[in-house]
């Protein structure tokens, strides 16, 4: 199609004269990509296969990942023993803990339990301990016994006596506390 040589210092081209139709062949008119439109660009990203759905499993549930790579006849022994002693130190501190937030302590057994029970299918790190804080417990049992004092609970008795209704009191304690738990989380 081109034909160059030098001669002399000079440059010479040969092309063939084309033609519309022919110039169409030739530039491959009409075969460049066009951008793709959002509703496009939507379907290409919400396009489920097998390896982007892993792929994505992989990412949001890291259990996946080392589980089946985990080595039990060297690691498990150490696993449980480490996992027993973290035990044994979180459920009575997990207790405490209720009580300075002035919840009743088996809420301190939820919150030592179900924190870990979440990070060992959704973290990333193999070497943490994730549980309560003595801080966030005092902060949060301020919270409580500010919106929640005992004065909101009395119940007149017969005979001028007056009990506090301790059931309620509880069940709206750990409703502020849960919102307020919540509510942190989001902002974070």
């Amino acid at each position: 199609m081109e034909d160059g040589h030098l001669s002399l210092g000079k440059y010479i081209v040969r092309r063939e004269v084309l033609d519309e139709s022919r110039l169409d062949v030739v530039a491959q008119k009409g075969t460049r990509p066009s951008k793709p439109t959002v509703c496009e660009q939507l379907k290409e990203m919400l396009r489920c296969s097998v390896p982007r759905l892993k792929g994505i499993l992989l990412i949001w549930i890291p259990i996946l990942s080392w589980l089946p790579k985990y080595s039990f006849r060297e690691n498990i022994i150490g696993d449980v023993i480490s996992g027993c002693s973290v035990g044994i130190m979180h459920l009575p501190q997990g207790m405490a803990y209720a009580l300075l937030a002035s919840l009743r302590p088996v809420f301190g057994l939820y919150s030592s339990l179900y924190p870990v029970l979440v990070y060992f299918i959704f973290g990333t790190s193999r070497h943490i301990s994730v549980g309560t804080f003595a801080v966030i417990s005092i902060m949060v049992g301020s919270v409580t016994e500010r919106l929640a004092p005992d004065s909101n609970f009395i119940v007149n008795g017969t005979n001028g006596t007056e009990s506090l209704n301790v059931s309620e009191r509880d069940s709206y304690r750990v409703q502020i506390a849960c919102s307020l738990t919540v509510l942190t989380g989001i902002f974070q």
